[in-house]
């Protein structure tokens, strides 16, 4: 049985509810395969004909079509598919085919979603650990602290290059920003500044009172040799 001969097909409900279908088979023998299979399948289709009744379920030719292969008749059932799957009547819940293209842009949104999920997941397990974790974090730089340091030594050298170039980058690329947040940091700290640099002035007093005297006689012994070489 070839494909010239191909039938879009619509199983209507007594109740309103329809399905789309194909087939290279005569209406009779499709539907009466579609009541076999009720008797097992748990399809959304499937558990409708058993709640209604097989009875109250009749097939509709809805098209005639000439097709050289399965592909090419999914492809027009996939059509009248599309076209009422948001249907709330529709019993149709799958595509009768997805073309190559499709399943790859379908495969990258379904990796995008999952990407997504899993860094909410790892984030919400953060938030309810996170005590646990960066003790888990300081016990192990700890215990392997050389370890780290080596390998960040290492790996600092050998990339020198690199990342100056990518500091310089991201500056450049960010200057007016940078510049803005620490001046703003600035102003903030601006009292907590004055006052560290007054206690440092307190504390180092002797000693900065020292280094202006030394400054200052070594002012004074430069100008006199400079009076004494004329």
């Amino acid at each position: 049985m070839g494909y010239d001969n191909s039938k879009i097909y619509k199983l209507v409900c007594d109740d309103g509810y329809y399905y789309y279908g194909s087939t290279i088979q005569t209406l009779d023998e499709r539907l009466w395969h579609h009541r076999g299979s009720s008797k097992t399948m748990t399809s959304k289709l499937y558990s409708h004909m058993r709640e209604i009744g097989l009875e109250k379920v009749r097939i509709e030719l809805v098209e005639t079509v000439v097709c050289r292969n399965r592909k090419e008749l999914r492809t027009v059932e996939n059509k009248y598919i599309l076209a009422d799957i948001n249907d709330t009547m529709c019993l149709n819940t799958l595509r009768s085919y997805t073309s190559e293209t499709e399943k790859r842009a379908m495969e990258k949104e379904r990796q995008t979603r999952n990407k997504d999920h899993r860094a909410e997941v790892v984030h919400s397990y953060y938030e309810t650990h996170k005590d646990e974790i960066n003790d888990r974090h300081k016990s192990y730089y700890s215990e392997n602290k050389d370890v780290i340091g080596g390998k960040q030594k290492e790996y600092n050298e050998k990339h020198k290059d690199d990342i100056k170039s990518q500091r310089k980058q991201y500056y450049d690329e960010n200057k007016e920003r940078l510049c803005r947040e620490k001046r703003e940091k600035r102003e903030e700290n601006k009292e907590e500044t004055k006052q560290k640099q007054s206690e440092y002035r307190e504390k180092n007093r002797e000693r900065i009172n020292q280094l202006k005297r030394d400054a200052y006689s070594n002012k004074k012994e430069i100008e006199r040799l400079r009076e004494t070489s004329v």
